[in-house]
């Protein structure tokens, strides 16, 4: 359990590149997550696994769970790619832990 004396928010910058047509856009953002938040995502063997957010790496996890799901949970999807077949990749730039 958190006591809200010592929770964190943890405020995640990233990129994320859109590949189509032999070409690449990148679109930034950033969204944020407080300690205690829980999520689900795949391990490296395909498992679905719980945790809660509770550090910088759970932060960053919390973040790649949302855009395995989907990436317009992290940003709107650019027109330009709107009606084209294209691969996208997240890196998360920067993280910062804010006492609450």
């Amino acid at each position: 359990m958190y006591y809200k004396q010592y929770m964190k928010k943890y405020r995640v910058k990233y990129v994320i590149t859109f590949s189509f047509d032999e070409k690449e856009l990148e679109v930034k953002g950033e969204t944020s997550v407080e300690d205690g938040v829980e999520f689900c995502y795949e391990d490296e063997d395909d498992n679905q696994t719980d945790a809660i957010v509770k550090n910088d790496d759970t932060a960053s996890q919390y973040v790649y769970s949302l855009f395995a799901d989907n990436e317009d949970n992290l940003v709107d999807i650019p027109e330009e790619v709107m009606d084209k077949e294209f691969n996208t990749e997240l890196h998360i730039t920067n993280i910062i832990s804010i006492q609450q």
